[in-house]
């Protein structure tokens, strides 16, 4: 990127108005977007071709220089084009159709080709710049020569090449890789060894920047630069000269049309959520017109689609001759996305890899059960987060708890399938080294509760051959052209083999980058990968809609590999009721997998090959402590299912110690606004408290200088010792303010100052849940008012961790196991011993 960048300022004589990546695109698109603007035509001749020849330190032709030839080109356009003119191309008369427009403009080219090659030729900066061109393409092409030689024949190729040979120019845009940039597809004519070298050079560069400038539109200036470049990209691109036009493109990255035909509106996005934004918010004007429906570009292969508006139904690109000739020939589509207000809305798309019929992958967004209207906005989306959650937690509760009535929902029909496909990995009996049966990944907080997930299988399951990784560490692994080990990881190639194996990915979004690439990386080896997400209408979704299969053999059944949480599309970024989904919808697909290898799929060469050794009363245990966390959700939290607010015990014993918490971490910025009163009033009024006192009872006691004006000794000294105590106060102001305020609020007064440490210490999934959470909250704090958070396991490492930490002041909320359960009472043992440890252990300085 930074030679790109450094190459553009060059190139474009401009400076960079930022570094980032996007800035070198949009240098990239403006460089090639030649159609109309013999200027940039011209530019794109003079300097593209030259790099691509392999001339690096060739000096291009200066904007001035270039706006000079520029010029020369327009003024024979004009004559060409001028009513009197003689020659062949004369513009059709009306209505002009496609075809004539064609043979129009190549009658023109031919023309203008043809007239200026001549006049170019004495030009003396573009012979300049053609001559160091055709030097620097000649010492290149005979590097074995020597230089003396070289030059001979370069001199000689002005007034006749004996040897007979195009070098320079000519064979730079003959074998240059970036071809799709400046040739067509017509073959090159024969070289003609008496004529002059250099006249060829400028036929050659003037055909090739008329090509430019009749060819290289947006929409052609896209393609080229998606076909060339490497990476993930996920453009829209405009430009001051199309005002009627504007390209979209997807490679690695995920963008979405949203159409409106009623409101006449389309919407893009990288985002599938942020193009339905119009759904309910906009009022109909053409009732009468199609429903609105959104299309997922094709970013795994690579997609390009040029939306142009406009009064008529004529092709956006009908001046560009690759074009035409490409959507006559299939390899473009043109669709016609609706006509409003007598504007016709039209989208002509280029794919990369198979090609697939645009429009059949619309999706209506309007009456469609499975897509769902953004959430309302709200000042508080983290406050509105936790009051769902309640509500939330039923509706899970009940959505699969239908299972039992005889009810069957989507949900229950992807964990059918979920089950049916580990029943036929366990089957195959697959062995050898890094054999994988389940792998589960995700990132971040959707990974910790993945991690759980596993953990809790393993425990119903000991055989079954669980593993999970982070999908950033398959993705470097597996998908990158060059892999980038795991340092300090078991996981590298050799390490798993995923052939066949059943992926669980989780993903709260659907869309974040490093799952959706894991799901598309992993179809080459298994065809068994569900998602665990907060909708149906994800980009993961609809990646893993195409595995869906129908089974033709006996019964016809249909697989499902999409399970939601209900969720939903939550904007906060503090991960909450979202996390709270997913565990609860794990819980709910473990307790599913227990029921099916026990009851519904009784074979006892399956649950022998888990090791499952549970019983029907193991689950309904299970079952009923997971009912159990709806009111506990609700005691927790203080709300409803309603979402209304609810006073119970546990949500007031919270909400006072939040106080207590907030006090210590506020009191920074409240001891300085102390602080800053005390000044203000000691300065303002010339009266610090210890001096001011001392003052006023000099004045109680009388003047204090005698009848002569002498100051008194004593009053002297005693005024010396007061400023001197005011001294100390100002040095230590935010000490005493700080006490002053602990003895106020009744905390204790000898906690250490400064910014607080909050450590949080539970299983592994929640302290780092909570960790995250806590973090994110005060990410835009500032850092008066911020606090420090840390997150350790207490049955593990929080005392080998924190203990030498723990100073007077540190906030410490640990995660108590529910010892009334007796798999659990060891557990709350031993957290119990780490917190007393933990508090006792204090940094007394």
């Amino acid at each position: 990127v930074e030679f790109v960048q450094e190459w553009l300022i060059k190139t474009l004589h401009c400076p960079m108005p930022s570094g980032t990546d996007s800035i070198a695109v949009a240098g990239m698109i403006d460089l090639f977007r030649t159609q109309g603007n013999w200027f940039a035509a011209v530019r794109l001749a003079s300097v593209v071709w030259t790099q691509v020849a392999g001339i690096t330190d060739c000096p291009s032709l200066t904007p001035a220089a270039c706006q000079r030839v520029a010029e020369k080109f327009e003024a024979k356009t004009r004559a060409v084009t001028a009513p009197s003119w003689a020659g062949r191309a004369q513009f059709p008369p009306p209505p002009h159709t496609k075809p004539q427009l064609q043979e129009y403009y190549r009658l023109l080219r031919e023309e203008i080709t043809e007239g200026l090659a001549e006049e170019l030729l004495d030009h003396a900066e573009l012979a300049k710049h053609l001559k160091y061109m055709n030097l620097c393409g000649i010492m290149a092409d005979r590097s074995a020569a020597s230089q003396p030689e070289m030059l001979s024949r370069h001199g000689e190729s002005r007034h006749g090449s004996k040897h007979g040979s195009r070098h320079g120019l000519a064979k730079a845009f003959s074998t240059n890789k970036f071809n799709v940039f400046i040739t067509d597809n017509e073959e090159e004519e024969e070289e003609d060894k008496t004529e002059p070298f250099c006249l060829k050079d400028v036929v050659l560069f003037v055909k090739k920047a008329v090509d430019a400038f009749f060819d290289n539109d947006i929409m052609f200036a896209a393609h080229s630069f998606l076909l060339n470049a490497k990476g993930s990209f996920g453009l829209a691109i405009t430009s001051s000269l199309d005002q009627e036009q504007m390209v979209v493109v997807a490679r690695g990255q995920t963008m979405s049309l949203a159409v409106f035909p009623r409101k006449g509106l389309v919407l893009f996005g990288s985002e599938q959520a942020a193009v339905k934004s119009a759904l309910g918010l906009v009022d109909d004007i053409d009732p009468s017109a199609r429903e609105a429906y959104r299309v997922d570009l094709d970013d795994l292969g690579g997609e390009i689609v040029l939306i142009g508006w406009g009064q008529s139904n004529q092709s956006p690109e009908v001046l560009s001759a690759k074009f035409s000739d490409a959507v006559v020939s299939g390899v473009f589509q043109q669709h016609k996305l609706y006509t409003f207000e007598g504007a016709v809305v039209m989208a002509s798309v280029w794919q990369q890899s198979l090609p697939s019929e645009f429009m059949r992958r619309a999706i209506p967004l309007e009456g469609n059960p499975l897509i769902h209207r953004l959430p309302a906005t709200s000042k508080d989306p983290v406050g509105t987060d936790i009051r769902d959650i309640p509500k939330l937690t039923r509706e899970i509760q009940e959505l699969w708890g239908s299972d039992q009535e005889g009810n069957n929902t989507l949900n229950q029909l992807s964990i059918w399938t979920l089950a049916r496909h580990l029943k036929r990995r366990i089957k195959m009996k697959k062995e050898g080294h890094g054999a994988v049966d389940l792998l589960i990944t995700g990132q971040e907080v959707s990974l910790w509760a993945g991690e759980q997930f596993a953990s809790d299988l393993a425990m119903v399951f000991p055989k079954l051959r669980i593993k999970t990784v982070s999908a950033n560490k398959v993705l470097a692994l597996m998908g990158l052209e060059f892999n980038s080990p795991s340092v300090g990881f078991q996981y590298n190639e050799e390490s798993y083999d995923l052939k066949d194996t059943v992926v669980l990915i989780i993903s709260h979004s659907g869309g974040t980058f490093s799952s959706l690439a894991v799901s598309n990386l992993l179809k080459s080896v298994t065809d068994s990968i569900f998602v665990v997400a907060g909708d149906w209408d994800t980009q993961i979704s609809r990646a893993l809609r195409a595995q869906t299969k129908t089974h033709k053999a006996g019964v016809g059944s249909i697989e499902s590999f999409v399970i939601t949480t209900g969720a939903g599309i939550r904007p906060a970024e503090p991960v909450s009721l979202s996390l709270v989904a997913t565990h609860l919808t794990l819980t709910q697909m473990l307790l599913y997998l227990m029921r099916y290898f026990v009851t519904f799929a009784n074979d006892p060469q399956v649950q022998e090959a888990l090791g499952a050794s549970y019983t029907e009363h193991t689950i309904m245990e299970l079952y009923t402590l997971s009912v159990s966390n709806c009111g506990a959700m609700r005691d927790i939290t203080g709300y409803d299912v309603r979402g209304d607010k609810m006073e119970t015990e546990t949500s007031q014993a919270l909400f006072e110690q939040a106080d207590v918490w907030a006090n210590h971490i506020l009191e920074a910025p409240v001891a300085w606004i102390m602080s800053a009163v005390y000044v203000f009033g000691t300065v303002m009024s010339g009266f610090p408290v210890v001096y001011g006192i001392l003052t006023l009872m000099g004045e109680i006691g009388g003047d204090d200088s005698d009848d002569h004006g002498v100051l008194d000794d004593h009053w002297a000294w005693m005024k010396l010792v007061a400023l001197f105590l005011d001294s100390l106060v100002y040095i230590f102001l935010p000490l005493w303010t700080t006490i002053l305020l602990r003895l106020v609020q009744g905390r204790h007064w000898l906690h250490r100052l400064g910014t607080r440490s909050i450590v949080v210490g539970d299983v592994p999934w929640v302290s780092q849940s909570v960790d995250q959470f806590l973090s994110k909250l005060f990410a835009r704090s500032f850092s008066i008012a911020s606090v420090n958070v840390y997150s350790a396991n207490p049955v593990d490492h929080l005392v080998h961790k924190f203990t030498h930490r723990v100073v007077r002041g540190t906030l410490l909320a640990v995660g108590r196991p529910d010892g009334r359960l007796n798999g659990l009472t060891a557990a709350e043992n031993a957290v119990t011993l780490a917190v007393n440890q933990a508090s006792s252990i204090q940094h007394m300085g």
